[in-house]
């Protein structure tokens, strides 16, 4: 992290901003029983499209340092951008999933009939 810190927080901040935002925007919604379901999945996938673009940034370094001439230092740079990069992917399939348990548990909620009563992910 010590070569990659801007490369980082460029990838980061968005996701994370869209963490504090989500949370505002559940606060907001806890009294309006209409919209409260749509705003984690609004957030949730805005956030892997967030992560999607970090990634990319990500790849697109990686793929500029191989044409660098191979030294220590590169080597360093690139091995802390794979970790980034492989950060991200962990942050995708952790979102993938909440996703996907958000979903799951909507749809149970409304095939019982029992509306949307749900605790915010």
């Amino acid at each position: 992290w010590k070569y990659t810190g801007p490369a980082a927080i460029a990838a980061l901040v968005p996701y994370v901003s869209g963490l504090v935002v989500q949370f505002c925007g559940e606060k907001f919604a806890e009294d309006k029983p209409s919209i409260r379901p749509l705003v984690p999945m609004i957030f949730q996938v805005y956030r892997l499209h967030q992560l999607n673009r970090a990634a990319q940034l990500v790849a697109g370094l990686i793929f500029s340092m191989k044409t660098l001439e191979a030294s220590v230092q590169t080597t360093a740079i690139t091995s802390s951008l794979q970790m980034l990069l492989s950060s991200l992917q962990l942050l995708g399939i952790f979102s993938l999933w909440s996703l996907a348990a958000f979903l799951t548990q909507t749809s149970l909620a409304w095939h019982h009939g029992k509306g949307v009563s749900l605790v915010p992910f």
